[in-house]
Protein backbone atom coordinates (compact mmCIF):
# COMPACT_ATOMS: atom_id res chain seq x y z
CA UNK A 1 0.00 0.00 0.00
CA UNK A 2 1.25 3.51 -0.92
CA UNK A 3 1.80 5.97 1.95
CA UNK A 4 -0.67 8.43 0.55
CA UNK A 5 -3.55 5.78 0.19
CA UNK A 6 -2.80 4.67 3.92
CA UNK A 7 -2.73 8.45 4.83
CA UNK A 8 -5.93 9.16 3.48
CA UNK A 9 -7.57 5.90 4.91
CA UNK A 10 -6.18 7.28 8.20
CA UNK A 11 -7.59 10.69 8.01
CA UNK A 12 -11.38 8.92 6.84
CA UNK A 13 -11.37 6.76 10.12
CA UNK A 14 -10.52 10.12 11.91
CA UNK A 15 -13.10 12.20 9.89
CA UNK A 16 -15.95 9.45 10.48
CA UNK A 17 -17.86 11.26 12.85
CA UNK A 18 -18.46 14.37 10.74
CA UNK A 19 -22.47 14.61 9.61
CA UNK A 20 -21.71 17.28 6.87
CA UNK A 21 -23.56 15.95 4.26
CA UNK A 22 -25.01 17.37 0.79
CA UNK A 23 -28.88 16.60 0.54
CA UNK A 24 -29.93 15.55 -3.03
CA UNK A 25 -33.05 14.22 -2.79
CA UNK A 26 -35.18 15.24 0.45
CA UNK A 27 -38.08 13.37 1.17
CA UNK A 28 -41.23 14.38 3.07
CA UNK A 29 -43.64 12.79 5.36
CA UNK A 30 -46.92 14.70 6.26
CA UNK A 31 -45.22 18.11 5.66
CA UNK A 32 -42.14 17.10 8.01
CA UNK A 33 -38.40 15.69 6.17
CA UNK A 34 -38.40 12.57 5.98
CA UNK A 35 -35.30 11.77 7.39
CA UNK A 36 -34.52 7.45 6.96
CA UNK A 37 -35.94 8.05 3.03
CA UNK A 38 -34.09 11.60 2.06
CA UNK A 39 -30.93 10.59 -0.10
CA UNK A 40 -27.72 12.66 0.92
CA UNK A 41 -24.10 12.48 0.05
CA UNK A 42 -21.39 12.58 3.09
CA UNK A 43 -18.50 14.66 2.78
CA UNK A 44 -16.22 12.20 4.29
CA UNK A 45 -18.07 9.79 1.36
CA UNK A 46 -15.97 11.98 -0.99
CA UNK A 47 -12.65 11.37 0.47
CA UNK A 48 -13.89 7.72 0.31
CA UNK A 49 -14.41 7.94 -3.65
CA UNK A 50 -10.93 9.70 -3.72
CA UNK A 51 -9.33 6.36 -2.08
CA UNK A 52 -10.91 4.07 -4.27
CA UNK A 53 -9.77 6.30 -7.32
CA UNK A 54 -6.35 6.17 -5.91
CA UNK A 55 -6.50 2.73 -5.08
CA UNK A 56 -7.09 1.64 -8.89
CA UNK A 57 -4.44 3.89 -9.65
CA UNK A 58 -1.81 2.16 -7.55
CA UNK A 59 -2.53 -1.06 -8.86
CA UNK A 60 -2.80 0.38 -12.46
CA UNK A 61 1.05 2.06 -12.23
CA UNK A 62 2.02 -1.32 -10.52
CA UNK A 63 0.78 -3.29 -12.76
CA UNK A 64 -1.14 -5.00 -10.40
CA UNK A 65 -3.66 -7.04 -12.47
CA UNK A 66 -6.83 -7.19 -11.08
CA UNK A 67 -7.67 -10.83 -12.08
CA UNK A 68 -9.86 -13.23 -10.81
CA UNK A 69 -6.68 -15.74 -10.19
CA UNK A 70 -4.65 -12.58 -8.56
CA UNK A 71 -7.51 -12.00 -6.25
CA UNK A 72 -8.28 -15.69 -5.38
CA UNK A 73 -4.46 -16.21 -5.03
CA UNK A 74 -4.71 -13.14 -2.45
CA UNK A 75 -7.48 -14.08 -0.63
CA UNK A 76 -6.40 -17.70 -0.28
CA UNK A 77 -3.56 -17.12 1.95
CA UNK A 78 -4.82 -18.26 4.07
CA UNK A 79 -7.97 -19.57 2.14
CA UNK A 80 -10.79 -19.05 4.56
CA UNK A 81 -10.72 -15.15 3.61
CA UNK A 82 -12.03 -16.51 0.18
CA UNK A 83 -14.97 -17.59 1.83
CA UNK A 84 -15.66 -14.85 4.02
CA UNK A 85 -15.20 -12.23 1.03
CA UNK A 86 -17.86 -14.40 -0.65
CA UNK A 87 -20.38 -13.68 2.17
CA UNK A 88 -19.32 -10.25 2.25
CA UNK A 89 -20.00 -10.19 -1.37
CA UNK A 90 -23.30 -11.91 -1.06
CA UNK A 91 -24.51 -9.84 1.52
CA UNK A 92 -24.13 -6.66 -0.52
CA UNK A 93 -25.54 -8.54 -3.54
CA UNK A 94 -28.61 -10.18 -1.79
CA UNK A 95 -29.44 -6.13 -0.34
CA UNK A 96 -28.97 -4.70 -4.00
CA UNK A 97 -31.45 -7.21 -5.09
CA UNK A 98 -34.32 -6.50 -2.35
CA UNK A 99 -34.53 -3.25 -4.44
CA UNK A 100 -36.68 -5.36 -6.65
CA UNK A 101 -39.33 -6.04 -4.14
CA UNK A 102 -38.60 -2.87 -1.99
CA UNK A 103 -41.88 -0.40 -2.34
CA UNK A 104 -39.92 2.46 -2.38
CA UNK A 105 -36.92 1.92 -4.50
CA UNK A 106 -34.84 4.92 -4.40
CA UNK A 107 -34.49 4.82 -0.51
CA UNK A 108 -33.28 1.32 -0.78
CA UNK A 109 -30.28 2.36 -3.28
CA UNK A 110 -29.27 4.87 -1.60
CA UNK A 111 -28.23 3.06 1.85
CA UNK A 112 -27.05 0.31 -0.34
CA UNK A 113 -24.97 2.17 -2.25
CA UNK A 114 -23.37 3.06 1.33
CA UNK A 115 -23.12 -0.90 1.78
CA UNK A 116 -21.39 -1.07 -1.61
CA UNK A 117 -18.55 1.61 -0.42
CA UNK A 118 -18.17 -0.56 2.61
CA UNK A 119 -17.96 -3.83 1.23
CA UNK A 120 -15.23 -1.90 -1.36
CA UNK A 121 -13.33 -0.43 1.55
CA UNK A 122 -13.50 -4.29 3.30
CA UNK A 123 -11.57 -5.74 0.14
CA UNK A 124 -9.05 -3.09 -0.23
CA UNK A 125 -8.07 -3.30 3.27
CA UNK A 126 -8.20 -7.07 2.93
CA UNK A 127 -5.81 -7.42 -0.39
CA UNK A 128 -3.76 -4.50 1.00
CA UNK A 129 -1.07 -4.25 3.55
CA UNK A 130 -1.78 -1.86 6.18
CA UNK A 131 -0.19 -0.65 9.55
CA UNK A 132 -3.09 -1.96 11.91
CA UNK A 133 -1.82 -0.01 15.01
CA UNK A 134 -2.38 3.06 13.15
CA UNK A 135 -5.89 2.21 13.08
CA UNK A 136 -6.14 2.09 16.60
CA UNK A 137 -4.62 5.34 17.31
CA UNK A 138 -6.43 7.14 14.85
CA UNK A 139 -10.04 6.10 16.18
CA UNK A 140 -8.76 6.77 19.79
CA UNK A 141 -7.53 10.12 18.58
CA UNK A 142 -10.62 11.03 17.13
CA UNK A 143 -12.63 9.84 20.04
CA UNK A 144 -10.88 11.96 22.12
CA UNK A 145 -11.81 14.72 19.70
CA UNK A 146 -15.37 14.40 19.79
CA UNK A 147 -15.18 13.92 23.47
CA UNK A 148 -14.22 17.55 23.78
CA UNK A 149 -17.11 18.16 21.42
CA UNK A 150 -19.62 16.12 23.69
CA UNK A 151 -17.63 18.07 26.80
CA UNK A 152 -18.38 21.42 25.60
CA UNK A 153 -21.80 20.90 24.82
CA UNK A 154 -22.65 19.15 27.90
CA UNK A 155 -20.89 22.25 29.85
CA UNK A 156 -22.73 24.94 27.83
CA UNK A 157 -26.06 23.20 27.20
CA UNK A 158 -26.82 23.84 24.00
CA UNK A 159 -25.66 22.70 20.46
CA UNK A 160 -24.83 25.74 18.17
CA UNK A 161 -25.29 24.68 14.66
CA UNK A 162 -22.23 24.22 12.19
CA UNK A 163 -23.33 23.22 8.53
CA UNK A 164 -19.86 22.69 8.07
CA UNK A 165 -19.87 20.02 10.33
CA UNK A 166 -23.23 18.58 10.08
CA UNK A 167 -24.91 20.18 13.64
CA UNK A 168 -28.39 21.25 14.24
CA UNK A 169 -28.65 23.68 16.67
CA UNK A 170 -30.69 22.21 20.31
CA UNK A 171 -31.19 23.44 23.70
CA UNK A 172 -32.85 21.21 26.75
CA UNK A 173 -36.24 23.16 26.02
CA UNK A 174 -37.05 21.78 22.85
CA UNK A 175 -39.53 18.92 22.23
CA UNK A 176 -38.43 15.77 20.91
CA UNK A 177 -34.73 16.05 22.33
CA UNK A 178 -32.39 13.58 23.66
CA UNK A 179 -32.40 14.78 27.14
CA UNK A 180 -32.77 14.09 31.18
CA UNK A 181 -35.07 14.78 33.39
CA UNK A 182 -33.66 15.97 37.03
CA UNK A 183 -34.55 17.84 40.14
CA UNK A 184 -37.51 19.25 37.93
CA UNK A 185 -34.37 20.15 34.99
CA UNK A 186 -33.78 19.08 31.85
CA UNK A 187 -30.19 18.31 30.39
CA UNK A 188 -29.12 18.37 27.24
CA UNK A 189 -27.33 15.73 26.44
CA UNK A 190 -23.79 15.74 24.31
CA UNK A 191 -23.93 13.73 20.76
CA UNK A 192 -20.68 15.60 19.25
CA UNK A 193 -20.83 15.46 15.46
CA UNK A 194 -23.00 13.05 15.09
CA UNK A 195 -26.23 14.93 16.35
CA UNK A 196 -27.53 11.79 18.35
CA UNK A 197 -26.07 10.56 21.66
CA UNK A 198 -26.20 7.39 21.21
CA UNK A 199 -24.27 7.19 17.86
CA UNK A 200 -21.74 9.20 19.41
CA UNK A 201 -22.05 6.95 22.69
CA UNK A 202 -21.59 3.21 20.43
CA UNK A 203 -18.52 5.39 18.54
CA UNK A 204 -16.98 6.49 21.88
CA UNK A 205 -17.01 2.85 23.09
CA UNK A 206 -15.51 1.19 20.45
CA UNK A 207 -12.34 3.97 20.53
CA UNK A 208 -11.94 3.00 24.24
CA UNK A 209 -11.43 -0.38 23.25
CA UNK A 210 -9.07 0.43 20.46
CA UNK A 211 -7.49 2.90 23.24
CA UNK A 212 -6.94 0.11 25.56
CA UNK A 213 -5.65 -2.38 22.93
CA UNK A 214 -2.94 1.08 21.53
CA UNK A 215 -1.77 1.36 25.12
CA UNK A 216 -0.42 -2.59 25.36
CA UNK A 217 1.26 -1.66 21.96
CA UNK A 218 3.13 2.33 22.34
CA UNK A 219 5.30 3.82 24.00
CA UNK A 220 3.79 6.89 24.31
CA UNK A 221 1.43 5.38 27.76
CA UNK A 222 1.24 8.50 29.79
CA UNK A 223 -0.64 10.43 26.21
CA UNK A 224 -2.55 7.33 25.64
CA UNK A 225 -3.80 7.27 29.06
CA UNK A 226 -5.14 11.02 29.24
CA UNK A 227 -6.92 10.31 25.84
CA UNK A 228 -8.49 7.16 27.20
CA UNK A 229 -9.61 9.24 30.35
CA UNK A 230 -10.91 12.06 27.74
CA UNK A 231 -12.93 9.60 25.86
CA UNK A 232 -14.52 8.21 28.69
CA UNK A 233 -15.92 12.10 29.56
CA UNK A 234 -17.48 12.18 26.33
CA UNK A 235 -18.87 8.52 26.59
CA UNK A 236 -20.07 9.54 30.33
CA UNK A 237 -21.83 13.18 28.92
CA UNK A 238 -24.10 10.39 26.27
CA UNK A 239 -25.62 9.46 29.19
CA UNK A 240 -26.38 6.43 27.55
CA UNK A 241 -26.86 3.39 28.37
CA UNK A 242 -26.82 0.46 25.79
CA UNK A 243 -22.97 1.25 24.92
CA UNK A 244 -21.59 0.99 28.17
CA UNK A 245 -22.39 -3.07 28.60
CA UNK A 246 -21.02 -3.00 25.08
CA UNK A 247 -17.56 -1.39 26.53
CA UNK A 248 -18.15 -3.65 29.72
CA UNK A 249 -18.21 -7.13 27.48
CA UNK A 250 -15.65 -5.77 24.63
CA UNK A 251 -13.03 -4.98 27.45
CA UNK A 252 -13.99 -8.62 28.88
CA UNK A 253 -13.26 -10.71 25.99
CA UNK A 254 -10.07 -8.40 25.51
CA UNK A 255 -9.17 -8.69 28.76
CA UNK A 256 -9.76 -12.71 28.96
CA UNK A 257 -7.38 -12.89 26.09
CA UNK A 258 -4.50 -11.16 27.94
CA UNK A 259 -4.70 -13.72 30.68
CA UNK A 260 -0.74 -14.51 29.79
CA UNK A 261 0.32 -10.82 30.28
CA UNK A 262 -2.83 -9.26 31.85
CA UNK A 263 -0.92 -7.13 34.09
CA UNK A 264 0.33 -4.44 31.12
CA UNK A 265 -3.61 -4.97 30.60
CA UNK A 266 -5.06 -2.94 34.08
CA UNK A 267 -3.77 0.64 33.57
CA UNK A 268 -6.27 1.74 30.56
CA UNK A 269 -9.12 -0.14 32.21
CA UNK A 270 -8.62 1.08 35.68
CA UNK A 271 -8.47 4.74 34.16
CA UNK A 272 -12.08 3.81 33.02
CA UNK A 273 -13.22 2.80 36.15
CA UNK A 274 -11.97 5.52 38.18
CA UNK A 275 -12.97 8.20 35.40
CA UNK A 276 -16.50 7.18 35.21
CA UNK A 277 -16.66 6.27 39.38
CA UNK A 278 -16.11 9.73 40.12
CA UNK A 279 -17.86 11.58 37.46
CA UNK A 280 -20.88 9.45 39.03
CA UNK A 281 -20.30 10.59 41.42
CA UNK A 282 -20.02 14.13 40.89
CA UNK A 283 -23.26 13.87 38.64
CA UNK A 284 -24.95 11.65 40.97
CA UNK A 285 -28.35 13.26 40.65
CA UNK A 286 -28.83 12.55 36.44
CA UNK A 287 -27.03 9.30 37.12
CA UNK A 288 -29.64 8.14 39.16
CA UNK A 289 -32.14 9.79 36.90
CA UNK A 290 -31.17 7.86 34.00
CA UNK A 291 -30.87 4.63 35.94
CA UNK A 292 -34.68 4.90 37.44
CA UNK A 293 -36.54 3.18 34.78
CA UNK A 294 -39.68 4.52 36.64
CA UNK A 295 -38.66 7.76 35.75
CA UNK A 296 -40.94 9.97 32.68
CA UNK A 297 -38.45 10.07 29.96
CA UNK A 298 -37.20 6.51 30.83
CA UNK A 299 -40.98 4.66 30.55
CA UNK A 300 -41.56 6.73 27.86
CA UNK A 301 -38.06 5.26 26.18
CA UNK A 302 -38.94 1.82 27.29
CA UNK A 303 -42.67 1.62 25.98
CA UNK A 304 -41.82 3.09 22.65
CA UNK A 305 -39.19 0.26 22.41
CA UNK A 306 -41.45 -2.07 23.56
CA UNK A 307 -44.35 -1.27 21.12
CA UNK A 308 -41.30 -0.57 18.23
CA UNK A 309 -40.54 -4.25 18.55
CA UNK A 310 -43.62 -5.65 18.22
CA UNK A 311 -44.45 -3.94 15.28
CA UNK A 312 -41.22 -4.86 13.83
CA UNK A 313 -41.89 -8.46 14.42
CA UNK A 314 -45.41 -8.17 12.93
CA UNK A 315 -43.92 -6.81 9.59
CA UNK A 316 -41.64 -9.27 9.58
CA UNK A 317 -44.54 -12.01 10.09
CA UNK A 318 -46.11 -10.92 7.11
CA UNK A 319 -42.91 -10.64 4.63
CA UNK A 320 -40.76 -13.28 6.58
CA UNK A 321 -38.29 -15.29 3.84
CA UNK A 322 -37.50 -11.81 1.79
CA UNK A 323 -38.12 -9.29 3.76
CA UNK A 324 -39.75 -5.18 3.10
CA UNK A 325 -36.93 -4.55 1.00
CA UNK A 326 -33.39 -2.52 1.90
CA UNK A 327 -34.50 0.59 4.47
CA UNK A 328 -37.90 0.26 3.34
CA UNK A 329 -39.12 -0.19 6.85
CA UNK A 330 -40.10 3.06 7.99
CA UNK A 331 -42.12 3.92 4.32
CA UNK A 332 -43.86 0.03 5.34
CA UNK A 333 -44.67 1.58 8.29
CA UNK A 334 -46.42 4.73 6.97
CA UNK A 335 -48.48 2.58 4.54
CA UNK A 336 -49.62 0.28 7.19
CA UNK A 337 -50.10 2.91 10.04
CA UNK A 338 -51.14 6.37 8.39
CA UNK A 339 -52.32 9.52 9.24
CA UNK A 340 -49.31 9.49 12.23
CA UNK A 341 -46.81 12.42 12.60
CA UNK A 342 -43.71 12.02 10.86
CA UNK A 343 -41.41 11.90 13.74
CA UNK A 344 -43.63 8.47 14.93
CA UNK A 345 -42.15 6.29 11.68
CA UNK A 346 -38.83 5.72 13.03
CA UNK A 347 -36.84 1.98 12.21
CA UNK A 348 -37.51 -0.52 15.49
CA UNK A 349 -33.57 0.55 17.78
CA UNK A 350 -32.61 -3.26 17.06
CA UNK A 351 -30.34 -3.69 14.85
CA UNK A 352 -31.32 -7.82 14.22
CA UNK A 353 -35.47 -6.99 13.94
CA UNK A 354 -35.13 -4.37 11.19
CA UNK A 355 -32.36 -6.80 9.35
CA UNK A 356 -35.21 -9.80 9.90
CA UNK A 357 -37.92 -7.29 8.42
CA UNK A 358 -36.12 -5.66 5.63
CA UNK A 359 -34.10 -8.67 4.37
CA UNK A 360 -36.39 -11.52 5.96
CA UNK A 361 -34.87 -14.86 6.80
CA UNK A 362 -32.79 -15.19 3.84
CA UNK A 363 -30.32 -12.22 4.33
CA UNK A 364 -30.52 -12.91 7.86
CA UNK A 365 -28.28 -16.26 7.81
CA UNK A 366 -26.40 -14.65 5.26
CA UNK A 367 -25.51 -12.09 7.75
CA UNK A 368 -25.45 -14.80 10.71
CA UNK A 369 -23.09 -16.37 8.65
CA UNK A 370 -20.54 -13.71 8.23
CA UNK A 371 -20.65 -12.50 11.68
CA UNK A 372 -19.78 -16.29 12.95
CA UNK A 373 -17.16 -16.70 10.33
CA UNK A 374 -15.49 -13.68 11.79
CA UNK A 375 -16.04 -13.98 15.17
CA UNK A 376 -14.79 -17.65 15.00
CA UNK A 377 -11.35 -16.82 12.71
CA UNK A 378 -10.81 -14.27 15.42
CA UNK A 379 -11.09 -16.52 18.74
CA UNK A 380 -8.52 -19.28 16.30
CA UNK A 381 -5.83 -16.83 15.67
CA UNK A 382 -6.14 -15.51 19.37
CA UNK A 383 -6.39 -11.91 17.73
CA UNK A 384 -8.82 -11.02 20.93
CA UNK A 385 -8.81 -7.84 20.31
CA UNK A 386 -10.69 -7.97 16.82
CA UNK A 387 -12.96 -10.46 19.05
CA UNK A 388 -13.48 -7.84 21.59
CA UNK A 389 -14.48 -4.80 18.88
CA UNK A 390 -16.50 -6.90 17.08
CA UNK A 391 -18.96 -8.30 20.57
CA UNK A 392 -19.41 -4.78 21.81
CA UNK A 393 -20.75 -4.07 17.97
CA UNK A 394 -23.35 -7.04 18.13
CA UNK A 395 -24.06 -6.06 21.45
CA UNK A 396 -24.91 -2.67 20.26
CA UNK A 397 -26.77 -3.96 18.01
CA UNK A 398 -29.41 -5.18 20.57
CA UNK A 399 -30.12 -1.05 21.20
CA UNK A 400 -29.31 0.42 17.96
CA UNK A 401 -29.71 -0.20 14.38
CA UNK A 402 -26.95 2.57 13.45
CA UNK A 403 -24.12 0.10 12.56
CA UNK A 404 -26.97 -1.31 9.72
CA UNK A 405 -28.68 1.16 8.43
CA UNK A 406 -26.08 4.66 8.39
CA UNK A 407 -22.95 5.57 6.57
CA UNK A 408 -20.58 5.81 9.35
CA UNK A 409 -22.45 2.58 11.23
CA UNK A 410 -21.61 0.57 8.10
CA UNK A 411 -18.05 1.61 7.64
CA UNK A 412 -17.31 1.11 11.40
CA UNK A 413 -19.10 -2.46 11.29
CA UNK A 414 -17.00 -3.34 8.11
CA UNK A 415 -13.96 -2.07 9.32
CA UNK A 416 -14.50 -3.94 12.62
CA UNK A 417 -14.49 -7.41 10.36
CA UNK A 418 -11.81 -6.35 8.56
CA UNK A 419 -9.89 -6.37 12.40
CA UNK A 420 -11.16 -9.30 13.37
CA UNK A 421 -10.43 -11.40 10.39
CA UNK A 422 -6.26 -11.07 10.68
CA UNK A 423 -4.40 -13.23 12.50
CA UNK A 424 -2.74 -12.07 16.00
CA UNK A 425 0.73 -12.53 14.15
CA UNK A 426 -0.19 -9.95 11.64
CA UNK A 427 -2.07 -7.41 13.66
CA UNK A 428 1.19 -4.72 14.52
CA UNK A 429 3.14 -3.21 13.13
CA UNK A 430 1.81 -4.68 9.70
CA UNK A 431 1.05 -7.85 7.65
Amino acid sequence: MTKLLEKLLLVFFFLLPLSTVYIFDEKFLGGAKWQFCTGAIYATELLLWLIFVLFIATQIKTKKKLSLTTLKNKLRQPDYRLIITGLVWLFVFYAGLSILWAPEKSTAFYLWFHLLEAGILFFILLIEKFDTKKIAAVLLLSGAVQALFACQQFFAQKIVSQKWLGLVARTPDQLGGLVIEADGGRWLRASGTFNDPNLLSGFLALTLIAGCYFYTKTNYKKITLALIALTTYGLFFTFSRGPWLALAIGLLVWFAGQAATWKKSIPPVATIILTVATLSIIFSPLVLSRANPTGRLERKSISERTAQNATAFNIFKQHTLLGVGYNNYTYVLSQQQPGLPAYRYQEVENNYLLLLTELGLFGFIIYFALISCLGWRAFVNRNYWGLALLAAVLVLGLFYHYVYSQFSGLILCWLIGFLALLPLDRISPKY
